[in-house]
């Protein structure tokens, strides 16, 4: 069974995929008035550090443009192999 950090990493890293993947900067995440998410919290996110709530997510998928099931892919909750996707810093 995963731990919850493994869980929580595993989200950090799917959202740091999928905006990589989009030619998208952190710091074009950082647009307050439109995301309304600090870029330290958001990179905390990204990274598996910090607790993130439906709110959060539903703002991460709206300025990514995607289906809140693409950041939870691979971030299982009862698996026993580690999926983790590893993402160039």
């Amino acid at each position: 069974m995963h731990s919850f950090e493994s869980f929580q990493q595993n989200l950090g890293l799917n959202i740091k995929r999928i905006r990589t993947a989009k030619g998208r900067t952190q710091e074009w995440m950082d647009d307050k008035q439109e995301f309304g998410i600090d870029i330290k919290h958001y990179q905390n996110i990204e990274q598996g550090r910090a607790n993130i709530t439906l709110k959060t997510i539903y703002k991460i998928c709206k300025k990514l443009e995607i289906e809140p099931a693409e950041i939870f892919e691979n971030a299982k909750c009862n698996s026993s192999t580690n999926r983790d996707t590893d993402v160039a810093r």
